[in-house]
């Protein structure tokens, strides 16, 4: 069964490193971020689909205060995707600083 796209926002070209923690910790850095997800790379520890994962971005100063949950919708041999939960003002206003300033990642 092919993969089908399920993307909602658009993506923005984002690298830099990620903590990421569930039933194991580990870090990476993101390949793209949206509004909606996010895609590590370079992962440090294997995190399966379906498994609820915490996130903390070193985007800019104080930014890496800010813990993102979502939920690993895709993995593969290097990495995987974020599906994020629901956010409040403070993550949603980080995600919007990040695209104000990121270029748009080609689909």
């Amino acid at each position: 069964m092919a993969f089908e796209e399920q993307r909602t926002a658009p993506r923005f070209f984002v690298q830099v490193p990620t903590d990421y923690e569930n039933s194991h910790a580990g870090s990476g850095l993101t390949e793209n971020l949206s509004l909606s997800g996010v895609l590590i790379e370079s992962a440090s520890s294997p995190i399966e689909v379906q498994s609820e994962v915490q996130l903390r971005f070193a985007f800019f100063i104080g930014s890496s205060n800010t813990v993102f949950r979502g939920t690993v919708v895709r993995q593969s041999s290097d990495g995987f995707a974020v599906h994020f939960g629901d956010m409040d003002e403070a993550q949603l206003g980080v995600l919007r600083r990040i695209h104000q300033l990121a270029p748009l990642a080609s689909p």
